[in-house]
């Protein structure tokens, strides 16, 4: 009984350094998980950026078409009517702009957050990990066995003890 207390104790201890091992594994993973979030918040804010670029860039050629469309029938550009028309154009043009962008930064700021919460789950990971390696520390197979050891003697002396006063 008491080499299977030893063993089983080694076996607990082996066990605690495993599921130890796993959670560092896991909050390392965390971590990567975090900076790809962080890189992709970076990159959905640049593709933002580029895109509110290309719509300035399109609602520029769309003023300069209408402008030139209006100079070509006659018009007089820039007033009346065509002001009211590049008007529009312009205000179309910064809503877009304004859209785009609220929405870049609302996906960069959701990316952000999972990181956030990655690098929180990494560390809680990892006080984890610690925890079960001053648990698997604490055990010392050579006293559970030492303790069942005693356990048997006490119980085999006190058998002793009764056989002895029968016979």
């Amino acid at each position: 009984q008491a080499i299977g207390s030893f063993y089983e104790s080694r076996n607990q201890q082996a066990q605690l350094r495993s599921q130890a091992s796993s959670e560092e594994f896991a909050a390392t993973m965390s971590g990567i998980n975090a900076r790809n979030a962080a890189e992709d918040a970076n990159a959905i804010i640049e593709a933002g950026q580029s895109e509110v670029a290309n719509l300035s860039l399109q609602y520029g050629q769309l003023k300069a078409a209408a402008k030139t469309a209006e100079g070509a029938s006659g018009f007089t550009v820039g007033e009346g009517s065509s002001a009211e028309r590049l008007a529009s154009i312009e205000l179309a043009k910064r809503l877009d702009m304004a859209t785009t962008n609220r929405n870049a930064v609302r996906a960069a700021w959701q990316r952000r957050m999972q990181a956030t919460d990655q690098r929180n789950q990494g560390a809680l990971q990892r006080v984890s990990a610690t925890n079960l390696r001053g648990t698997a520390g604490s055990i010392r197979p050579g006293a559970a066995a030492s303790s069942s050891l005693l356990s048997s003697s006490g119980a085999l002396l006190g058998q002793y003890a009764s056989y002895r006063t029968r016979y």
